[in-house]
């Protein structure tokens, strides 16, 4: 409780009374000093008002098309590139571990370098498994840990946008550390919820920030006959995350993986998204529950976070 003994009565008066003659701008000028953050009234307009601004020229694309990933040579062809990106040209003598590894073209291809062991695991299996694992005695796939774990241990495990898509990460993580090899790292791509591909909408309709600005009932308006992009029928799951770079860091913490390098790949935030008053009111809605006051409050708008694409991480053993 408040302890009021010591207030001075006469000059919280005299600060009523000289607050009472401000403007309204000169009530912001006031409240700005004092660092307070206001509530803003947030507009979030109609459902057909948004539906006329999906169209239009503004709203950007949330992934430039001719990246889009769509055939099975796109696929080796992205395999490649994260294995480069990630691993480099050599992958001699390793043990390797892919985690999410779905039609499995990376393990693939680190068993084609000669890697000790190449081993995929995801939680469902895929036909291109069983071609992929014809005749090759350093490669593996299984969709039971258990399997994994007698495998291992592993010099490089890879995550590759995996860890904003399942229900439990703290839970996958202590797994995945379970059969890092003492001096070995784990590779791990974070696809933030707040980019602007984050819900991986895009294979409904090629517009930024959707899932940030649609409510469900909206996007299944948009999802022609309710077909979703995948997971039985579901849409792709994916944690909410509003301060990625601060969620993901207190995860690896938790579980003792330490941080050896990180790398923010940055995109700029089109005007449209906060200059608008009703896409901006929808998005920034989704920063209530922050602890930044400024950004609870719908002070301010979430730049930073929205300009996140991805976070690239090297991890090792505390």
């Amino acid at each position: 409780m408040i302890d009021f003994s010591n207030v001075n009565w006469n000059e919280v008066r005299e600060l009523l009374k000289q607050l009472s003659s401000l403007n309204n701008e000169e009530i912001i000028k006031f409240f700005s000093v004092l660092n307070i953050p206001k509530n803003v009234e947030l507009n979030i307009g109609s459902t057909k008002e948004v539906m006329d601004l999906l169209d239009s020229q503004e709203w950007d694309e949330a992934v430039n098309p001719n990246l889009l990933v769509q055939s099975e040579e796109d696929k080796r062809i992205r395999a490649e590139d994260i294995v480069f990106l990630f691993m480099g040209d050599k992958q001699d003598g390793i043990t390797f571990l892919n985690v999410g590894c779905e039609e499995g073209h990376i393990a693939d291809l680190v068993a084609n370098r000669n890697a000790k062991l190449s081993v995929g695991y995801d939680i469902k299996i895929e036909n291109e498994w069983q071609k992929n694992n014809f005749n090759r005695p350093n490669l593996f796939y299984s969709n039971e840990f258990s399997e994994i774990q007698a495998k291992g241990p592993y010099d490089k495990i890879l995550m590759y946008d995996i860890l904003d898509h399942v229900e439990n990460p703290i839970e996958i993580l202590k797994q995945v550390k379970s059969v890092l090899s003492p001096n070995g790292e784990i590779n791990i791509r974070c696809h933030p919820w707040c980019s602007r591909h984050g819900g991986h909408l895009y294979k409904i309709k090629n517009k930024a920030y959707l899932h940030l600005i649609l409510t469900d009932e909206e996007i299944k308006m948009i999802n022609e006959g309710l077909l979703m992009i995948s997971n039985g029928g579901k849409l792709i799951y994916v944690n909410k995350i509003i301060h990625p770079r601060n969620t993901y860091a207190r995860w690896f913490n938790e579980i003792g993986l330490k941080i050896d390098s990180d790398y923010m790949v940055e995109d700029t935030v089109p005007s449209f998204f906060y200059k608008n008053p009703i896409i901006s009111s929808r998005i920034k809605k989704n920063w209530q529950t922050s602890p930044n006051p400024h950004l609870s409050s719908g002070e301010i708008f979430p730049h930073f976070q929205l300009g996140i694409s991805f976070i690239d991480y090297k991890l090792s053993h505390k």
